[in-house]
């Protein structure tokens, strides 16, 4: 088929990339895979974004340890890389009933000297993040990252506060690495 017919015919293309080595050919790279589900409840862990410097530190937080960089890296520079995909559950459903999806993101801190401790304001919003997203009204947002090893916390959020949601965080590494939900502490 021309690339002509082609654009008469489809006015949308959608490509599914089930994992992070489902495109890639020859040696098929096994990927680490992590998954977590979480939820957002007003009053508790809607948070919203940084922007929301009262409630910001009150969302859910996850810890990725990166341990090993990369073997051959294309880009010809050292780190781990990974993906994170940030999905809001339920979504088709909200569709189905008129609701509008939330604008969901996340920011991804440094987790220096901390042991499962629930950073809070004083840290997230005295330190830059390494790595963020932009927020987005869709089902899933998710991006790839390289980074130096080290440990890393992942915060999820909707934009706004006091946004009711439930999501499912996956990351998937190259390398070994290990991942964990951290714990509130009120």
């Amino acid at each position: 088929m021309s690339y002509s017919d082609f654009i008469k015919q489809f006015s949308r293309l959608q490509i599914c990339n089930l994992t992070p080595d489902t495109l890639m050919s020859g040696d098929v790279a096994h990927w680490k895979y992590y998954q977590f589900e979480g939820t957002w409840k007003v009053g508790s862990t809607a948070g919203g974004c940084r922007n929301f410097s009262a409630t910001f530190s009150s969302n859910p937080q996850f810890v990725v340890r990166l341990e090993d960089v990369d073997d051959d890296p294309l880009d010809g520079k050292d780190g781990c890389t990974f993906l994170v995909g940030l999905m809001q559950k339920d979504g088709r459903q909200q569709k189905r009933l008129g609701r509008k999806l939330e604008c969901i993101g996340f920011d991804i801190y440094k987790y220096k000297g901390q042991s499962n401790v629930h950073l809070g304001p004083d840290v997230l919003l005295r330190k830059r993040p390494v790595a963020t997203t932009s927020f987005v009204s869709t089902r899933e947002v998710c991006k790839r990252f390289k980074l130096p090893p080290g440990e890393y916390v992942i915060v999820p959020s909707t934009f706004e506060p006091d946004k009711n949601g439930s999501f499912l965080l996956r990351v998937f590494s190259e390398k070994h690495a290990a991942a964990r939900y951290c714990v509130t502490v009120t």
